[in-house]
């Protein structure tokens, strides 16, 4: 299906489009000059280019780091691999259950905190994987969210990233699974 085409609208304009791509399951909207060429990428220092993709803004989680694991490169002698749990309050008694594995998007300052406080907190190990204590809050950002039958939380959400530590939120403060179900 081809997408309508719009010309000479406002930034405002394209901007409602942009916030409205999310109803239309679409990752945002595409700008393009009239003329130009769809090309492949962004060259670093060009300016003036023919198309751009303006995506939505993410959305955004505060759960908990229940498993942790050691990271690959120049993480690979910090916890800097970590899944994430949100409660179920689906059932009779809320319980954490896992729902998206994250690695990117905090500082390496932020990972050695976490990491430090990792090492204090783990529970039990299974191989390289730490479980840990329920404490460490970090606001995700995600793209979409689906439906999914292969996790235990019924739920998949699409490129996961950390934006920050949550030092002012505690467990009882993290979301709902059925919060996160609205969302789809």
């Amino acid at each position: 299906m081809l997408s309508p085409i719009f010309v000479n609208l406002s930034p405002i304009e394209i901007d409602k489009q942009r916030i409205s791509a999310r109803q239309n399951n679409s990752e945002g909207v595409m700008l393009k000059r009239k003329n130009g060429q769809y090309g492949v990428g962004r060259t670093k220092g060009k300016t003036g280019y023919d198309s751009f993709k303006w995506k939505m803004n993410p959305l955004s989680v505060d759960a908990v780091i229940i498993y942790a694991q050691k990271g690959h490169g120049i993480r690979s002698g910090i916890f800097s691999d970590y899944t994430f749990a949100i409660f179920n309050d689906e059932k009779e008694t809320e319980e954490l259950v896992p729902f998206a594995k994250a690695y990117s998007g905090l500082s390496n300052s932020d990972m050695k905190v976490i990491d430090s406080k990792i090492k204090k907190i783990t529970e039990e190990s299974y191989g390289p994987v730490k479980k840990v204590r329920p404490e460490i809050i970090v606001e995700l950002l995600f793209d979409s969210i689906s439906e999914s039958k292969r996790h235990k939380s019924g739920i998949a959400v699409r490129f996961p990233r950390m934006k920050r530590i949550r030092f002012d939120k505690t467990l009882n403060d993290i979301d709902r699974l059925s919060a996160l179900k609205k969302l789809i």
